[in-house]
């Protein structure tokens, strides 16, 4: 899970970084206070955005929703 404003480093470029070194089955979730901010990601293949403020519940359900079983 990755804030879109972090400080020194601008999320849109970690995400990018993530991408390159992560497996592709490794979903990306990101999260904003701006849901016009969030528009400029769908070139970007997150798996979801969440906007702030969000509950437990809200957060758990994405993690359950991503959620992959290792073997």
């Amino acid at each position: 899970m990755c804030e879109l404003r972090l400080l020194g480093l601008p999320g849109r470029d970690l995400i990018v970084h993530l991408q390159g070194v992560l497996p592709a089955s490794v979903p990306i979730v990101i999260m904003t206070a701006n849901a016009h901010a969030a528009h400029p990601w769908v070139d970007v293949n997150v798996a979801s955005c969440l906007l702030k403020p969000f509950d437990l519940d809200t957060l758990f359900a994405c993690v359950a929703a991503h959620r992959r079983v290792l073997s």
